[in-house]
């Protein structure tokens, strides 16, 4: 999301090998998106099947009590 809002990651990670990363400036990104809508359409869809994820999240967190949601876990498992 920091590439379209400037905003921070709210999120970190550490190797815990040797690791080879790559890295893509802002502007980079952003031109590449312009010039390839696919592209552009492809991260509005990853976009919003992570706010529907998170939006059920909060739902669920909200308006359930701890039962329900134990038993929704518990259904989930393998």
């Amino acid at each position: 999301m920091p590439v379209f809002d400037g905003g921070p990651f709210p999120a970190s990670a550490l190797a815990v090998e040797e690791a080879e990363i790559a890295f893509i400036l802002r502007r980079d990104f952003q031109a590449h998106c312009m010039e390839h809508l696919k592209v552009s359409l492809k991260v509005l869809k990853v976009v919003g099947a992570r706010l529907r994820r998170l939006i059920a999240i909060i739902e669920e967190l909200s308006f359930s009590t701890i039962r329900p949601r134990l038993i929704a876990a518990l259904v989930k498992l393998p």
